[in-house]
């Protein structure tokens, strides 16, 4: 059994080289994190030349200064407004002789304060669109200042951690189905060690026996000298 090990290695070796999840793991790997600076490319123009969004809002704060300014002053106009507004009525009053009668100035008077009215509740109305417009384009610059960073470091460093991933993954497979054949190994190397050993002592034994055999024949013949 332990002389079939190191044929068994081999193939298994063999197999790990050929087998198309392990030799592709590398390309693969190669491949996604080439593929990494193309996505984050638009990512980081997207964010250099994001714009100021004081730029956005500055308009839009301008126009909702200028409604809350007609809010607080009850939609007041100017005299030149107030005239331009009225010069219509003004002449129909003074074709009909009312320019100048209580009646006349009273129908202008009214006609001043309903336009004022609508100032008021145009200006509240825009305030309603334009508070959560301006609140809405700060929220999105700081969503997009945060997210944009965290999806190129995401991809600079998340990606390559997948994409190592793969290949991580298959090697830890073939670690794992080597480790099987540890045991086999460890124990074809000790028969080794003790053939090996075992083949010397039964070596320095049988030079001992000749050595033994030899010293005891030439006693034996130097004692037949003496008897002679």
């Amino acid at each position: 059994m332990l002389g079939a090990v190191p044929r068994e290695i081999g193939q298994f070796h063999k197999f790990a080289m050929n087998d198309p999840l392990l030799s592709s793991a590398n390309a693969q790997t190669l491949h996604m994190i080439s593929g990494i600076p193309g996505m984050v490319q638009p990512l980081q123009n997207i964010l250099r030349t994001l714009p100021s969004v004081t730029g956005l809002t500055a308009p839009l704060q301008s126009a909702l200064n200028r409604d809350a300014q007609i809010v607080a002053t009850g939609g007041r106009m100017t005299p030149s407004e107030a005239a331009s507004l009225n010069a219509p009525l003004t002449a129909e009053l003074g074709q009909a002789g009312m320019g100048h009668t209580a009646p006349g100035v009273f129908t202008q008077g009214m006609n001043t304060y309903q336009e004022m009215q609508n100032r008021v509740n145009t200006a509240i109305g825009q305030e309603m669109q334009l508070a959560p417009g301006i609140e809405q384009l700060r929220t999105m610059d700081v969503g997009l200042r945060t997210a944009l960073p965290q999806a190129i470091v995401g991809l600079q460093g998340t990606g390559i951690e997948t994409a190592l991933g793969t290949e991580a993954s298959r090697l830890g497979d073939y670690t794992s189905l080597a480790g099987m054949f540890a045991p086999s190994i460890s124990s074809a190397a000790l028969a080794n060690q003790q053939a090996g050993a075992a083949s010397s002592i039964a070596g320095a034994n049988k030079n001992a026996g000749l050595e033994t055999g030899a010293v005891s024949a030439l006693g034996s013949i130097g004692a037949a000298a003496i008897a002679a």
